[in-house]
């Protein structure tokens, strides 16, 4: 029996699109009262949140955690893994689309080789619940570095380095 799990957030508008200004609040609390406004999704230095910095961030979470089970189905460990989302937005019509979605994995996996992990990123984030929100009209792509176990603080540079593959979305 599937059990729902359900998160909800609450987002207050006050004023016009130009000069107003947005409250988030999520029922754990972790985001009450940040801001955001229509100049933050345009201009990364306004201070405020867009609404699509907070995807990449739930996207980069989900493919974290998504890649760590998928490590665990073919018994690898990740001491680390690290990712970035990059949000690309368009202007469509006369609203704002999310174009595509950019991920850069970059991890620790004692015992696996290069193939194996960009194979299991790749499934990682086709597999992803935010991917699959997406549907198919957003491409999303991925981007896989394994690295060794030297760095603890930080990751290294990679020492190995995937291309960058379409994992989901318009193809072409």
């Amino acid at each position: 029996m599937d059990v729902p799990i359900t998160r909800r957030s609450v987002a207050t508008w006050n004023g016009d699109l130009h000069g107003g200004v947005g409250m988030l609040s999520t029922d754990g609390g972790r985001l009450a009262g940040a801001t955001f406004t229509a100049a933050g999704r345009i201009e990364p230095a306004s201070g405020h949140l867009a609404p699509e910095e907070l995807f990449a961030a739930a996207h980069a979470s989900c493919v974290a955690m998504s890649l760590a089970a998928t490590l665990s189905r073919i018994d690898a460990r990740a001491t680390r893994i690290e990712v970035g989302a990059t949000c690309t937005l368009r202007v469509a019509g006369e609203g704002i689309e999310i174009a595509r979605l950019d991920v850069e994995v970059r991890g620790v996996v004692p015992g696996l080789d290069a193939l194996a992990f960009t194979g299991a990123v790749e499934a990682a984030v086709h597999s992803s619940a935010t991917t699959k929100a997406l549907g198919p009209h957003v491409d999303v792509s991925a981007r896989a570095r394994l690295q060794d176990g030297g760095g603890t603080a930080a990751l290294d540079p990679p020492t190995t380095d995937a291309a960058t593959t379409l994992v989901h979305g318009v193809d072409g």
